[in-house]
Formats: structure tokens, C-alpha cells, sequence
């Protein structure tokens, strides 16, 4: 293995060799991280590489793949992610290799055949695909097996998007996804794993469970579904994981500039209200009809599960749902969903009214009359689904108020539904605003389209879905940002919001809109004490959307 002055010697030759595809500065840091990793890759083990957001992981990747290569010059390296836009991404910015080691995609072009991928994998050294297109050509021969045989090393950039996890009647259980397990399944078993993210799970606690007093179910869930990816991991791999102590890259990571904005909305606070009264009569009235009282940390993420029949409503109970809570678990299913919908300003026809009726009491037994809210549900489509469609309320207009104090600038608006980015899209499009859109609807080439646009255009809107952007996509070209609705998990929301690449000297602000006096306000004030215990360089504030503009000025006066 190189020392790490030779390895930093052959990193900057073959950095300036490719300096005309991509130009970096080799940091010291990335140097270390690529050389640690790959000494544990040529030891035979599998390696966890965790780094924020900003640190330049791409280029580490890279490098780590120029070492291994070099030294075992017989062999090949494979790259993968989650999803196109972002394996384009890393392949465009890995193109300082080719100097030294051919780097090419394959299965982006659909006039490929087997005869182009047997020429790209017999030319390139390190080649970027999706799982599933290179799973399925490897199953189905299109490579020689000597050639298979020197496909030692594979990296899988932000690979916690690639874990499934799935509630079991006593434990949940954690697997990578089909198209990734399918790939693995046709490599040799000598070839090694390169996991890297910047939300690694970590180690769970010693007693190995969540800690959680069973009052806020979505962060005991959270919790559980942490642990389970660590044992997973630990499992299956028996990783080295390898870290970088923070005083050698904290020059280099974003600092946040998060803007968490309370919309008030007097609809959509009795709405909440009325889904959480259901919520709670539902669990109330299944219980009363099975006789005991049913754990709604247990029950609601296995749901599905239970209404299959394949695991009953308490631990060791007997599977099958019973026909007189068929009808509720169903009914409790679709509540708990509901709130996302509501939040996201994407519950058109969706009310609530008044109903008499009754509760079960502690014992189970006894009725008691109650008037109580109860969700009035949107009409149903040909197929009998309750079908969701954008019905703008206060956000819509806070986001207005927002682009009209960033006229001028570039701007990223996050979604997570594609109907109500659309709708969003026209709405701004009619009000003057020049805009690109990016989502998983969309092909590759549209969304690359865009996203070319983007960086290169002025006075721009790129509005986009939070699960084609969320994972490893950069836009620093980007001058602020809006969230249409927060995420739960503080380590998620960092690496969602650094993607615009605020810094302490570029400071730029990301606008989290919640709506006040609801659950949705609940989950932001988790996310942001949670967010404040960690050591990211961030400033967090909330304001209210009707003082926005007079509370950020007033800001903007103090920090001059």
C-alpha cells in the first residue's frame, strides 16, 4: 500500500493530469480519508466512509479508486447511486481519472447495446452505472467471466438510500434493495464494498433499543429504524468505518442559515386536530373491538403487514385481521398518512364535521357518548383510491413573499409531491418568474436539461422533488432555498439544506415553511433541537410568516 506521501504524490499527479476534465485542490484531509480506506480494502475489508455535506466525498471517491487501482492494477472498480441525476453528477465530476484510469458510464444512452457495454467494461477501469442496469447485464452474460472476475471494489455513494426496512411481528429487519442485492449476488465474492453517505447510522445504545416514552411515535420509529440499519450494517459486512476528525475539514462544511417560517392557517389547524381525534378514536374503537389495548408504536408501522395477515396486532398474537377491525385498520391507514398531504398543501376536497358517537373506556367494555371530529375524505377515483391533488393554502402565499425579497436571485424550491411542484410551477410561471423544473417524472435528459439551466442561467427558479435532490445533488449556483414542509430527522435535513453550499463567508438562507399550531410544528421543533445539540455550523431562527419580511430586515440591520 502507499504511504500517504506517495499516495498524495500520485493524487496530485493524476489530479493535474485530468485538471482540463475537472480542476480540484487536493485537501489534506481527503488525502487521509482516501488512503485509510483503501488500506482497509486491500486488507479485505469492506469500508463505511462518513463525511458532512461539503466536504467533497465525490473527489474522495475518486481518489480511493485511484489508489486501489494502482495498486492492483489486474483489477476494475465499479461506481453506483441511487438514482440517475446524481450517478450523472458524480460521473461528470470523476472525469480528472480518465487521465489515469478510464472512467465511463454505461446505460445512459438507450441506444446502448450489449456490444457498447462489453467495449465500455473492456476500456474503462472505473465504470459508474445504475444497480439495475448492471445487475441485469451481468446476469445475462454480456461479460466475459474473466472479465466479472476483475470487478474488485465497488463504491455505492450515499447508500443509506438503498436500505429497506421492514417491521417485523418482534424486530424490523433491514436489506438493501432488490436491484442493489441483485447486482452483489453476480460479483465475486472477493470484490469489496465502499459505502459512503453522510448520514451513517450510528452504533445503537448498549441495552439495543431506542430510547423513546412511547408518547411521540414517529421519533420511537425513527429511532428503532436507526439501530436496525447500524446491526444491519454490522451483520452483514463487519465494515471498518472510517471518520475524519471535524477540526481537519471545519473550514470546509456549510454553515446553514435556516429560516423556519410558521404559517399560520386556521383550516388547516383544525384540520390537524380533527385527524388526530380520529386517529385516536380508531385506536380507541380496534382496541375495544379485539379487547385489549392495541400499542400504536407497535401497531402503525406494520400496518400493512397486519391488514395482509401476515402479523397479528400485538407480539405473539394470532395473525389475520379479524372482520369487525378490517374496516378501521384500513380507515386508521390512510389517517396516518393524511397529515403529509395536509402539510404539503395537497388536500383538495379534504374537510372534517362534527359526529355524535362513542368511545370505549379504560376497561374496554363500557360506551361512552362523545361529539367528536371526523375527516370528510376527498372522492375517490375509478379505481376506488382516494386520489390527492393540490389545493394552495397560506404557504403558497408565503412563498410569494419570499421569491419577491430574493427577486433577482437564483433560487431552489424543494417539493415531495410532484402534482403541487407543478401546479406550483404554472402558478409562479403566470406571476412573471422565469423556472425549470426537475423530478422523478421526468427522463434523465430533461431533468439534466434543467439542471444545466439552471446553473448557468441568472434570475432563475429551479423547483425540484425532494427525493430526486435530497441525495448528494450540489447546487451552490443556488443563492437561497424553500422548503415547502420540513423532514423529521435533523442529519437529513443538514444534508438537505447544504446542498445549496452556504458557508460562513457566503451566508445564504434556507426558508423551512411549517404550519403553526400543528403537528407539522411539533416535528420542525424536534428536528431543530435535535439539529442545535449537533456541532454543524448553523444559525437557526423561527419568524412568522405574516412579519417575514419585517423580522429578516430587522435581522439583516443588526448583523451589519
Amino acid at each position: 500500500m502507499l504511504s500517504r506521501s506517495r499516495a498524495r504524490t500520485f493524487l496530485e499527479q493524476a489530479l493535474e493530469r485530468g485538471a482540463d476534465n475537472n480542476a480540484y485542490e487536493v485537501r489534506a484531509y481527503q488525502i487521509t480519508a482516501a488512503t485509510k480506506t483503501v488500506g482497509e480494502l486491500l486488507a479485505g475489508r469492506h469500508a463505511v466512509l462518513t463525511l458532512p455535506t461539503g466536504t467533497g466525498k465525490t473527489v474522495i471517491c475518486g481518489m480511493a479508486a485511484a489508489l486501489f487501482l494502482a495498486e492492483r492494477p489486474d483489477l476494475r472498480a465499479l461506481f453506483t447511486a441511487p438514482r440517475r441525476t446524481l450517478l450523472s453528477q458524480l460521473h461528470s465530476r470523476s472525469r480528472w481519472l480518465s487521465p489515469t484510469f478510464p472512467a465511463v458510464a454505461v446505460g445512459t444512452d438507450p441506444r446502448e447495446d450489449d456490444r457498447h457495454v462489453r467495449a465500455a467494461f473492456n476500456y474503462g477501469r472505473l465504470i459508474f452505472g445504475m444497480p439495475e442496469f448492471l445487475g441485469n447485464r451481468l446476469s445475462h452474460g454480456v461479460l466475459a467471466d474473466e472479465l466479472i472476475a476483475q470487478l474488485r471494489l465497488l463504491i455505492i455513494d450515499e447508500f443509506d438510500h438503498f436500505l429497506t426496512l421492514r417491521y417485523r411481528a418482534r424486530d424490523v429487519a433491514v436489506t438493501f434493495h432488490d436491484a442493489l442485492e441483485s447486482l452483489l449476488s453476480r460479483l465475486p465474492d472477493t470484490c469489496r464494498l465502499l459505502l459512503v453517505s453522510a448520514t451513517t447510522p450510528e452504533a445503537p445504545q448498549a441495552n439495543g433499543k431506542p430510547t423513546s416514552d412511547g408518547a411521540d411515535v414517529e421519533a420511537a420509529l425513527d429511532a428503532t429504524a436507526r439501530v436496525a440499519f447500524r446491526r444491519f450494517l454490522d451483520k452483514r459486512l463487519t465494515p471498518a468505518y472510517v471518520t475524519i476528525a471535524p477540526r481537519f475539514y471545519a473550514d470546509f462544511i456549510p454553515h446553514a442559515q435556516i429560516i423556519a417560517v410558521a404559517v399560520e392557517d386556521a383550516f388547516v389547524q383544525e384540520l390537524d386536530l380533527a385527524i388526530s381525534e380520529e386517529i385516536g378514536l380508531m385506536i380507541n374503537w380496534i382496541s375495544g373491538a379485539v379487547g385489549f389495548h392495541i400499542d400504536p408504536v407497535y401497531v402503525l408501522p406494520r400496518l400493512a403487514l397486519i391488514l395482509d395477515g401476515k402479523l397479528a396486532l400485538a407480539p405473539g398474537g394470532r395473525r389475520g385481521v379479524p372482520d369487525a377491525v378490517a374496516g378501521l385498520l384500513g380507515r386508521l391507514q390512510w389517517l396516518i398518512h393524511l397529515p403529509d398531504f395536509v402539510y404539503e398543501d395537497m388536500a383538495q376536497d379534504v374537510g372534517w364535521f362534527w359526529e355524535e358517537t362513542f368511545r370505549y373506556g379504560d376497561d374496554l367494555v363500557r360506551r361512552y357518548p362523545v361529539d367528536i371530529r371526523r375527516i370528510d375524505d376527498p372522492p375517490e377515483n375509478h379505481e376506488g383510491v382516494k386520489a390527492m391533488f393540490p389545493a394552495f393554502r397560506s404557504k403558497a402565499a408565503t412563498v410569494s413573499a419570499i421569491l419577491a425579497r430574493h427577486r433577482g436571485n437564483r433560487g431552489v424550491l424543494f417539493f415531495r409531491n410532484v402534482r403541487i411542484l407543478e401546479d406550483m410551477a404554472a402558478h409562479l410561471r403566470a406571476k412573471g418568474h422565469d423556472l425549470v423544473i426537475v423530478h422523478g417524472a421526468q427522463s434523465t435528459t430533461e431533468n439534466d436539461r434543467s439542471l444545466d439551466r439552471f446553473r448557468t442561467g441568472q434570475k432563475l427558479l429551479l423547483l425540484i422533488t425532494r427525493d430526486t435532490g435530497k441525495r448528494g445533488l450540489d447546487l451552490p449556483e443556488a443563492d437561497f432555498a424553500i422548503f415547502y414542509s420540513p423532514k423529521s430527522r435533523d442529519d437529513v435535513t443538514w444534508q438537505e439544506v447544504s446542498r445549496i453550499r452556504s458557508t460562513l463567508e457566503n451566508r445564504k438562507n434556507t426558508y423551512i415553511l411549517f404550519y403553526d399550531r400543528t403537528g407539522e410544528a411539533a416535528k420542525m421543533e424536534r428536528m431543530m433541537a435535535a439539529l442545535r445539540e449537533t456541532t454543524h455550523s448553523k444559525d437557526i431562527r423561527t419568524v412568522a410568516a405574516a412579519t417575514l419580511c419585517e423580522s429578516l430586515a430587522a435581522y439583516d440591520y443588526g448583523e451589519r
